[in-house]
């Protein structure tokens, strides 16, 4: 799971050549994320389906 994850953000942030400003949560990069109702990487991995988006933010700013 945890290789899925850096798939979309840290290692994807390195494709796009935008790596440390983006794809990492931490002061000063690009503040694009969604929230989950439960922490993928400590959930059963036959019902990660389940898992769904309770927040989601664009530029640091909450959309919905």
């Amino acid at each position: 799971m945890e290789q899925a994850l850096a798939a979309y953000t840290s290692e994807a942030a390195v494709v796009l050549g935008v790596a440390g400003r983006a794809g990492v949560l931490r002061t000063g990069a690009a503040a694009d994320l969604v929230e989950l109702d439960r922490d993928p990487v400590r959930s059963d991995p036959e019902r990660i389906t389940e898992i769904t988006v309770t927040g989601t933010w664009c530029a640091g700013q909450r959309t919905a």
